[in-house]
Order: structure tokens, then C-alpha cells, then sequence
């Protein structure tokens, strides 16, 4: 019998406040390995792209599979979280042109508290 190992999930809230793209929280504090960061889009007439909405700006290992765009208003990353640091990412989203603005917060791998 194998033992499931227990499933982490970090939520960002994603906004756009004139014209720019805002994340709740700023900094998204992981503390466990094998975390899914899930960001929601929030404001109307915005949507994630089909892919490349979140892209891990910082070189790293920690984050070894591209962003994944659930659907028009979700998209998530898996974090591994085997190193502490902090990594920039750039949230993107398209306004109802389908232009592209983005924003560049950071996830904070960190121990637990």
C-alpha cells in the first residue's frame, strides 16, 4: 500500500486596476514541497492567454513544467519548492483586444512557519 503525499495549494488573486495587472499577494510565501500556485482572474473583460499567463522569470529548478491556463479566468504553476529563494514570475493577461499586460511579483519559497 503506497501512501499519497499530500497535495499544497497557494491561490493568487490576479486584478487589473488601471491598466495594470495587480496579484493578491504580491509575494506568494510557499512553504511545502509539490505546491500548486493557482491565480485567478478576478476583473471582467481580462483573460489569461492559452499559455505563457505565468512564466518563472528567475533561473531556477524549482518550477520544472510551464504554466498551465485551466481556462479563460485560471491558470496555475507547480512549484517543487526544493530551494529556498525567491523567484520572479510574470503574470499575463489580454484585454478584450487581446493585447497583452503583464506584471512581475515573486513567490517566496520558504520553510514553514
Amino acid at each position: 500500500m503506497s501512501a499519497t503525499p499530500p497535495a499544497y495549494t497557494k491561490t493568487v488573486s490576479v486584478t487589473v486596476s488601471g491598466g495594470t495587472v495587480v496579484c493578491t499577494p504580491d509575494t506568494v510565501d510557499v512553504t511545502h514541497a509539490n505546491t500548486l500556485v493557482v491565480f485567478t482572474l478576478d476583473t471582467p473583460n481580462y483573460t489569461f492567454p492559452s499559455s505563457g499567463a505565468i512564466v518563472v522569470t528567475t533561473t531556477n529548478t524549482d518550477f520544472p513544467y510551464a504554466s498551465w491556463t485551466t481556462g479563460p479566468h485560471q491558470a496555475a504553476i507547480f512549484d517543487a519548492k526544493a530551494v529556498n529563494g525567491n523567484y520572479k514570475y510574470s503574470a499575463t493577461v489580454l484585454d478584450s483586444s487581446g493585447t497583452p499586460i503583464s506584471n512581475d511579483p515573486v513567490i517566496h519559497n520558504t520553510v514553514p512557519a
